[in-house]
């Protein structure tokens, strides 16, 4: 019997590659810089297990959109995992896309696992990646409210020297 015919232990497997591939990745791994929108077409023969890992400068928003190039539907199927620090924490089946917050220069994995058709054999996806920072509310530094408090002592302690001269 085929390990992978069950849909449960089909995706367990997947995912365990996709975390082998994690640990395991090849020292010419790229590490993408997120700015500008990323854009990459990746070819598909036979099948095909790409990591990707990526840096967001700030905390902010990340679209991840995986399309299959629709070279006559030559892809049988399109799994991607986005992990951090080594864990899974979306998966998505098919194309489509993901949208996730990160933390403040958090970094991330896309690990798509494509499989083409047995005939002809081959495919292509396209990977986007557009971020999006967040807006930071800036606290008032503990520094600004020592000062007010200061200001404010002196000003009663002018005021109990000028009430002391006039009684």
């Amino acid at each position: 019997m085929n390990c992978l015919s069950n849909p449960l232990r089909r995706v367990a497997s997947l995912a365990a590659l996709a975390a082998l591939a994690l640990y395991a990745a090849p020292a010419s791994a790229t590490l993408i810089d997120l700015g500008p929108p990323y854009s990459d077409t990746a070819p598909v023969i036979g099948s095909s297990l790409s990591v990707t890992e990526f840096k967001a400068p700030t905390a902010g928003v990340v679209t991840l959109t995986v399309i299959d190039d629709n070279l006559g539907a030559l892809l049988q199927s399109l799994e991607t995992y986005i992990s951090t620090n080594g864990v899974t924490k979306y998966t998505l089946t098919g194309p489509g896309s993901l949208v996730f917050t990160v933390e403040s220069q958090q970094r991330f994995a896309a690990s798509i696992y494509a499989v083409a058709k047995p005939s002809p054999g081959y495919g292509a996806y396209d990977l986007r990646v557009d971020f999006a920072a967040q807006a930071v509310s800036v606290p008032l530094p503990a520094g600004a409210w020592l000062l007010v408090s200061g200001v404010a002592g002196l000003t009663g302690l002018r005021r109990r020297r000028r009430d002391a001269q006039m009684s």
